[in-house]
């Protein structure tokens, strides 16, 4: 191993953690140069620095979006937005946008039809139950 290749992981280490402690600081309300801060608020799932990150012990976030959101500072409201968003994209089939295009003003399905969708399917589901246990009626 070459002797720049030596520091490659130690470099891409303290990288990582200065990106994480950046967003915590983003995120929260720590301050990164009082004694008390701690930059292991979280945890990298399976010890890889390189993948996702447990933050506040129920919340995951990767490493790219880490970096993208100390990058453009994208806030933690605005990250959970878009996540909430995303897994409702996901349920129903849409599109679900990247954090880059949510940032940027990616065209959304409004809150309103994701609620009138979930009217509408537990009303299907209701007239299903009836038909289960009265199989003559007329739907």
């Amino acid at each position: 191993m070459s002797a720049r290749n030596k520091n490659l992981k130690p470099n891409f280490d303290e990288a990582v953690d200065d990106y994480v402690n950046e967003l915590l600081c983003m995120w929260s309300d720590y301050d990164k140069d009082d004694p008390a801060f701690s930059p292991f608020y979280g945890h990298w799932a399976g010890d890889d620095k390189s993948g996702v990150y447990c933050y506040d012990d129920d919340f995951f976030i990767s490493l790219s979006d880490i970096i993208y959101c100390v990058e453009n500072n994208v806030g933690y409201k605005e990250y959970q937005q878009w996540s909430d968003y995303c897994v409702e994209c996901h349920e129903w089939g849409f599109t679900t946008p990247n954090l880059d295009a949510w940032h940027h003003g990616f065209k959304r399905v409004p809150q309103e039809t994701f609620e009138k969708l979930r009217e509408r399917r537990q009303q299907l589901e209701d007239l299903v139950e009836i038909v289960k246990h009265n199989p003559d009626v007329k739907v």
